[in-house]
């Protein structure tokens, strides 16, 4: 009725264990490039100047990222040109691009 004040949410059950997210080979790959350089994702986010719940998305694997944005991170970065490299193979494979074409499907 109205007037009446609601009854406070009862509070959700933590959960039993890690949440998994679909990976990705992006998500994998980025987060490898972050720990190994010792980057938080909000500072890798601001150091390219992109918003850190996008980068965060990419990481996890509930966002595939474009070649544009793979090339945005890796200059903010500085990355290698081998790590440049495996973040767009990996990009490549996430959106079904197949990178080892001696293979067969």
């Amino acid at each position: 009725m109205a007037g009446t004040p609601k009854e406070p949410k009862a509070p959700r059950p933590a959960a039993s264990g890690p949440v998994s997210l679909p990976a990705t080979e992006t998500a994998q790959a980025l987060g490898e490039i972050l720990a190994g350089r010792g980057l938080s994702q909000y500072r890798a986010a601001k150091m390219a100047e992109t918003s850190q719940p996008y980068l965060n998305q990419v990481a996890t694997g509930r966002r595939k990222a474009s070649a544009e944005w793979i090339d945005l991170i890796a200059n903010a970065l500085d990355l290698s040109p081998e790590e440049s490299e495996r973040l767009h193979r990996a990009a490549a494979k996430d959106h079904g691009f197949r990178i080892d074409l001696t293979k067969k499907p």
